[in-house]
């Protein structure tokens, strides 16, 4: 009984989150307990078992056999909207996982089982809804948003409340997207493929007949799908020129080619959808309205838009080109073999070569631009026709300094210092000399040091033994330096009558003037000389 629990909470789990996985799993294990005759359940047990059972078939309908997905289609479809199951996911998952042409053949049988669907929507059952919007959307003629178009005029669609008209908007959507047509193959394409399975399971495996026909069909098929296609040497006979709107009504497969590579997110439905021409048109018409538009409408739509803003320049033409023919009936190149529309490929290959040389080869040899050449030589971009000039960093030359070492306050103060004596003043600091590969770098005021490095220092410092004669030198500098100053006049002037005999006679031995002779009669008197 506990197990049993466990089993609903898991399968509840795996319902809420869609968990296909899981579901296969669980589902496998209520088969094995409702299979099991000996067990002896409760009746609401019994109730629960059986309506989880039926849950997890529409979340594991990617992995079911193709009669229970069948039966799913045909008799529970409607439930899915209860379980907020997105049955196109589903049915595109379980489609996808199988080969093209057993592909169409399930495509056919999911087709007929909702066509029998008797579960109600309002006044009418699915396969009465699906049965009226055949006969308004001729196959033909509609486009992808016939479904919502029908939901909102036909009168019994109008009785329905919001949420049921809503459901019934994504029913002939999964209908008319998935189940009226899968294969990416249309027209001789497809019919090459049914006839090469159609022929195989004829003639078996082994025939040499059927070796043939198989090369043959190979062939045939490979022509159409593998070639790569060659514009400007194209069939001129497939090709007709026509609007749009004309090439959609003539050609219906027309309305699935690719114009783009990414999906895109339609307004009216959860899950992402492929960019092909009717859904770029519904993108369109739910954007900026269903009718004509001008070009300045058109291009708000193609470069800022939710879908087409981050396209490629290559997409955002091909788009542009469908968009003008649908507004304007331009003209388009169609291919009604393939029905296709037939883009200009001469912007692409351009593209192709701007891409091929955002890489340019460098040349090397005797035209080796000169290193002394600050300059290079004008380049024109692809893109651009100014010219452009860059300086290459390693080409500048750098200043060369005669002498690293030259202080020019250094020089003030020694001249200085011979002309009134020594003074007392700091030592000068001297500039220690950079090495060439310490030019530039960042260096610190202070010294970063660990303290184990710095009592490493200090020890090495300490080991450098000085001579007695670079001593002596230092303490002589050191008393210099430190001896007060003492400002002697250069000229001195002495009046001549208050000196003393001895002082006027030292003067007059000890200095001579212009004759050349000591004169010892002048030794008083107001006589002043300024020569001495």
């Amino acid at each position: 009984m506990l197990n049993i629990q466990n089993i609903l909470n898991n399968a509840q789990f795996a319902i809420n989150h869609i968990d296909d996985v899981l579901a296969r799993k669980l589902l496998k294990e209520i088969e094995i307990i409702l299979s099991d005759k000996s067990n002896v359940l409760d009746q609401e047990i019994l109730k629960k078992l059986q309506s989880t059972r039926l849950k997890l078939r529409i979340v594991n309908f990617p992995n079911l056999s193709d009669e229970d997905a069948q039966d799913v289609m045909k008799n529970y479809y409607m439930y899915s909207y209860d379980l907020e199951v997105p049955m196109d996911n589903r049915i595109t998952a379980k489609l996808f996982l199988i080969p093209e042409i057993p592909r169409d053949q399930l495509r056919k049988k999911l087709k007929e089982a909702l066509l029998q669907n008797q579960q109600k929507l309002g006044n009418f059952s699915v396969r009465q809804w699906i049965s009226e919007f055949e006969k308004i959307y001729n196959i033909k003629t509609r486009n992808l948003s016939a479904a919502a178009s029908f939901s909102i005029e036909h009168p019994q669609a109008k009785m329905l409340s919001p949420i049921d008209r809503e459901k019934l908007k994504e029913l002939l959507y999964t209908y008319d997207y998935l189940l009226v047509t899968t294969l990416p193959a249309t027209g001789p394409i497809l019919d090459e493929m049914l006839e090469a399975a159609e022929n195989f399971g004829r003639y078996g495996s082994s025939s040499d007949e059927q070796k043939t026909y198989t090369e043959k069909s190979h062939n045939n098929i490979s022509e159409y799908v593998f070639e790569s296609v060659d514009f400007q040497g194209k069939k001129t006979e497939n090709i007709v020129k026509m609007s749009l709107n004309l090439a959609l009504k003539n050609f219906p497969n027309l309305g699935e080619q690719l114009i783009t590579s990414a999906p895109l997110k339609l307004k009216y439905f959860s899950e992402m959808a492929k960019p092909s021409v009717k859904n770029w048109i519904a993108d369109y018409h739910s954007a900026i309205g269903v009718g004509k538009h001008t070009t300045m409408e058109r291009g708000n739509f193609i470069f800022h838009s939710e879908n087409a803003k981050s396209l490629s320049s290559t997409d955002r033409r091909k788009l542009a080109e469908v968009l003008k023919s649908l507004d304007d009936d331009m003209e388009l190149e169609i291919d009604s073999a393939g029905q296709k529309i037939i883009f200009s490929v001469a912007q692409e290959r351009e593209m192709d070569n701007i891409s091929a040389k955002n890489n340019p080869v460098i040349e090397r040899g005797d035209n080796s631009p000169n290193k002394n050449k600050i300059f290079e030589e004008p380049k024109k971009t692809l893109f651009y026709s100014q010219e452009k000039y860059e300086i290459p960093k390693s080409n500048i030359e750098k200043p060369i300094v005669s002498s690293i070492g030259w202080n020019p306050a250094q020089s003030v103060k020694k001249r200085m210092l011979e002309e009134s004596g020594p003074v007392a003043i700091k030592a000068p600091t001297t500039v220690e000399e950079k090495s060439p590969q310490e030019i530039g770098r960042v260096r610190f005021s202070s010294p970063q040091q660990l303290p184990a490095e710095k009592e490493s220092i200090a020890t090495e410092k300490n080991e450098i033994k000085k001579s007695p004669d670079v001593i002596k030198k230092e303490e002589d500098k050191n008393i210099s330096q430190n001896r007060p100053h003492i400002s002697k006049p250069v000229y001195k002037i002495s009046p001549m009558g208050f000196s003393s005999k001895s002082d006027s006679l030292d003067f007059g031995k000890q200095y001579k003037f212009q004759t050349g002779k000591s004169d010892d009669s002048i030794s008083s008197g107001n006589i002043v000389d300024l020569r001495k």
